[in-house]
């Protein structure tokens, strides 16, 4: 059997922890300031949403009474067709 040796061990190339430490700041720094703009926005998306809640809300509202009023009128257009009509057309003379 012919049993190869595995080749001895080489250490790892040691790595400029300065630069990356540097990277990292950098990259943290982003992150906290992206991070406050995202709670300023938010409070500001909050407060809009709220808006649109009421707007839709007496939209809502405003729809609902306006389908009311259609309908009555559909109703009373309805009844007034139903009854018969008193005046009768008189034959135009030529």
């Amino acid at each position: 059997m012919n049993m190869t040796c595995t080749p001895p061990a080489t250490p790892k190339r040691q790595r400029n922890n300065a630069a990356s430490d540097n990277v990292a700041q950098n990259v943290l720094c982003g992150i906290e300031e992206k991070s406050r703009e995202i709670r300023f926005h938010g409070h500001i998306v909050k407060r809009l949403a709220t808006k649109l809640q009421a707007r839709a809300r007496r939209a809502l509202q405003a729809g609902s009474s306006i389908d009311e009023l259609f309908a009555a009128a559909l109703e009373k257009k309805k009844a007034e067709e139903a009854e018969p009509s008193d005046v009768k057309a008189e034959p135009s003379s030529n």
